[in-house]
This record gives C-alpha cells, sequence and structure tokens, in this order.
C-alpha cells in the first residue's frame, strides 16, 4: 500500500476529479476531506459506502483509502498534523478543547460515513472550509493567525464525542 507524507504541518488546498488515479493509500497525518460537489463512493479502510456534496470525512494516519468518482467532484483538503494542534491549538486552550483533541487522536472507534449528519451543520462547515480555503491560499498579514482560527472551528463537529 502507498503511504502519502506530508511535509507541512498544516495544508488546505481543493482538486477536481473526474476520475480518481490515486492508489489505495494511508497518510503521516490527519486529513478532513469535504465534498463541495459530485457523488461516487469511499473506499476506507476496507469498507465502501457512497458521498455526496457537503459529505465531511475525517482520517487518521492509519486508515487507508481512496475514492471511485461517479459524478465529477471537488475536494476541499485539510491536512494537519499531531504536532499542529498541539502547537497552534492547545497552547493555553481550556481542558475541555484538550479532551476533544485527544479523544479525537487516540478514540478507535470510527465513524466511516460522513461525520455530520445535520443538514444545516454540512452547509455551514462547507461555507467555513470555503472560506479558510480562501484565507490559506491568500497569503496575507494575518492569513496565518486567521486560518487557526477557522480550523478550530472544525474541532466541536469532530465525531460525536461521548
Amino acid at each position: 500500500m502507498k503511504r502519502i507524507v506530508n511535509f507541512n504541518s498544516f495544508n488546505v488546498f481543493s482538486i477536481e476529479k473526474e476520475s480518481w488515479d490515486i492508489e489505495y493509500h494511508n497518510h503521516n497525518f490527519y486529513e478532513l476531506i469535504i465534498i463541495e460537489n459530485g457523488k461516487g463512493t469511499h473506499h476506507l479502510n476496507g469498507i465502501t459506502f457512497p458521498y455526496q456534496k457537503g459529505d465531511i470525512f475525517l482520517l487518521r494516519p492509519s486508515d487507508a483509502h481512496e475514492f471511485t468518482i461517479q459524478n465529477k467532484t471537488r475536494f476541499i483538503y485539510i491536512k494537519f498534523t499531531e504536532e499542529y494542534l498541539w502547537e497552534n491549538l492547545l497552547m493555553n486552550k481550556t481542558n475541555e478543547l484538550k479532551k476533544i483533541i485527544q479523544l479525537l487522536m487516540e478514540d478507535r472507534s470510527f465513524v466511516y460515513e460522513s461525520v455530520i449528519k445535520n443538514k444545516s451543520d454540512r452547509a455551514h462547515l462547507l461555507q467555513l472550509s470555503r472560506i479558510l480555503l480562501h484565507e490559506f491560499s491568500h497569503k496575507n498579514l494575518y492569513n496565518k493567525e486567521i486560518s487557526i482560527d477557522l480550523f478550530q472551528q472544525f474541532l466541536p463537529f469532530s465525531p460525536e464525542i461521548p
């Protein structure tokens, strides 16, 4: 199996594909994948399920996946490392946020389908991901700080935490 290695601790970008050309793989980072439009199937850890506009997938470094695209799909990727979380989001933060991050990184239960079910939340997170993509892509004076603040808004929407 191929392993994709990212040398940046945080990266946000989008791609649009009519067919998937990346073999089944895993990563050395965490990844939020937001489906901006399109549909198809997501093959994740040996399980296959459909995806559509507004779906959001959280992948951990050990997860292996690939897509089969049915309709041209635009993906927004947010890639981040554990170090990025600790250095940028958890210093001087509340214990509650630290608990959420710890569960995110250690929890062995897994949500295979989209982590967000609520239609309104899906629309808000899709819009938030577009804003984050814009801020990250445009190197303005405070884009790093703004990107950190925007990314932090995704954390309360992580998979249902008991």
